[in-house]
């Protein structure tokens, strides 16, 4: 999947070669985040300045719902968990860029579920787990820490080195 500037989502068959379908709205602030279900039934997207995500059934290539955030900024990276039933958002205030808050959302309902939002070592780049039960993150300073996802309580930080670092993963076995 990929989007275009013009809210526009194109499909395609990477086997095949070809499009199978292309959905949207037409939206001047483009799509600049977009996440897929494991499962590949939803589709999560954002546009720039936008303080809402959508939340898109493929299949139809219609939208489901829009998931709001209380804060006033924007959604920077979408992920969902490895079961496709929980949607992560990290966001940037607008009033104060330097504060980072990551959110969770319910899939099938839309409900707000977890909110990592008064820790300030919470970092924009993040990752989940193989089993969805950890949540790691990476913040500006260089501190990667790892979250239970289910209490929503810090695990041990691991301080490192903050020059060129972008991204958190974990490895497909979850050990690492």
């Amino acid at each position: 999947d990929r989007a275009g500037v013009v809210g526009t989502i194109h499909v395609f068959d990477i086997a095949a070669g070809k499009e199978t379908q292309s959905f949207g709205v037409p939206n001047v602030n483009g799509i600049h985040d977009l996440a897929v279900t494991p499962d590949g039934k939803r589709l999560a997207t954002r546009a720039g300045g936008d303080s809402y995500i959508r939340l898109w059934n493929v299949a139809k290539g219609t939208v489901e719902r829009t998931l709001d955030f209380p804060e006033v900024g924007t959604a920077r990276l979408l992920r969902f968990t490895p079961d496709s039933r929980t949607l992560l958002a990290g966001i940037v205030e607008k009033h104060d860029p330097g504060r980072r808050v990551i959110r969770t959302w319910d899939v099938a309902s839309g409900a707000p579920g977890r909110a990592w939002t008064a820790d300030p070592s919470v970092g924009m780049a993040f990752a989940v787990n193989a089993d969805g039960k950890l949540l790691a993150t990476l913040n500006d300073a260089g501190v990667i820490r790892l979250w239970d996802m289910q209490s929503g309580l810090p695990r041990r930080p691991h301080p490192v080195s903050p020059s060129g670092l972008v991204a958190v993963a974990f490895a497909p076995d979850g050990k690492s």
